[in-house]
C-alpha cells in the first residue's frame, strides 16, 4: 500500500520500522514476522496482530493451514434426550433412574447428618419441640409458641442449610454430594455449567416439589430427560458423568 508504513514489536519486545509492506511481507517469509507479533500501520494508528491485518493474512495461508481445525459446536438448543454432551469435565449421558434415586436418598442420608451435627449444640431443645409437634397432632388449636419455634428452626437452620447443600454445593461441584458419589451432574439443558441463578431456581422448585408431597417429583419417570418440575423450570437436568 503506497504511502503506508509499518512498524512491528519484535520478538525481543523492540520496536523496528518504519518500513513498507513489501519489508513486512518479507519479514513474514524469513519467519521474522509470526502471526501473533503486533503491527502497526499508518494508516489506522492501531497495534494489531499481524493475522488480523487484510493486507497481511494472506501471507500466513500456510501457517493457517497447519493449525489444527477446530470441530464445530454442538447445538445449544432441543438437544434429544439421548444425546451425548461434551463438559470440561469428561462425557456425559442421561442418568439412569435407579441410579438417580440412590443418589437422592444417598442425599437425604447425608443431608440429614450434615443438619444434625451442625445443630447438634441444641440438639435437647429440638428433640422437645419435635415431641411437641407430635403431641399437638389432631389438636384443636396449635400452639403458637411451638408454631413459632418451628418457624424458628426452619428459618435459621433448616433453609439454609438445605440451600447451601442442594444450590451452592452443585455449582460448586457440579452437583450435590450424593450425586457427586454417583458420578451423576447437574447441567443446564444444553449441556452448559449450572449456575446460581439456575441453581437457586431449582432448589425453589424442589422446595416446592417436597411441600407438594413429592408430586412435583413424578415428571422424572416419563419426561424425556428425566426431569422434575423443579428440573423443567430450572432448565437443568441431571446426567451421568464418565470421566
Amino acid at each position: 500500500m503506497k504511502g503506508v508504513s509499518y512498524k512491528i514489536i519484535g520478538g525481543d519486545g523492540r520496536e523496528y520500522g518504519p518500513i513498507t509492506l513489501n519489508d513486512v511481507r518479507d519479514w513474514i517469509d524469513d519467519e521474522r514476522v509470526a502471526l501473533d507479533t503486533r503491527v502497526w500501520s499508518s494508516e489506522d494508528e492501531r497495534w494489531l496482530p499481524a493475522v488480523e491485518r487484510s493486507e497481511l493474512k494472506w501471507n500466513f495461508e500456510t501457517q493457517l493451514a497447519a493449525l489444527p481445525q477446530v470441530p464445530p459446536p454442538l447445538p445449544s438448543r432441543d438437544l434429544p434426550h439421548a444425546a451425548i454432551l461434551t463438559l470440561e469435565r469428561g462425557t456425559v449421558t442421561r442418568a439412569p433412574m435407579l441410579l438417580r434415586v440412590a443418589a437422592i436418598g444417598c442425599d437425604y442420608i447425608l443431608f440429614t447428618v450434615a443438619l444434625s451435627l451442625l445443630t447438634s449444640p441444641w440438639s435437647a431443645q429440638i428433640d422437645a419441640m419435635n415431641k411437641s409437634a407430635f403431641a399437638n397432632l389432631g389438636g384443636p388449636a396449635p400452639d403458637p409458641k411451638l408454631v413459632w419455634d418451628m418457624l424458628r428452626y426452619l428459618g435459621t437452620a433448616v433453609v439454609p442449610a438445605s440451600y447451601v447443600y442442594y444450590a451452592a454445593v452443585p455449582v460448586l461441584l457440579g452437583s450435590t454430594p450424593g450425586k457427586f458419589i454417583a458420578r451423576l451432574a447437574v447441567v443446564t439443558v444444553d449441556g452448559g455449567p449450572l449456575t446460581i441463578g439456575r441453581a437457586t431456581v431449582r432448589w425453589l422448585g424442589a422446595m416446592a416439589c417436597a411441600f407438594t408431597f413429592g408430586f412435583g417429583f413424578l415428571p422424572m419417570f416419563f419426561t424425556p430427560r428425566r426431569q422434575g418440575l423443579h428440573d423443567l423450570i430450572a432448565g437443568t437436568c441431571v446426567v451421568r458423568r464418565s470421566e
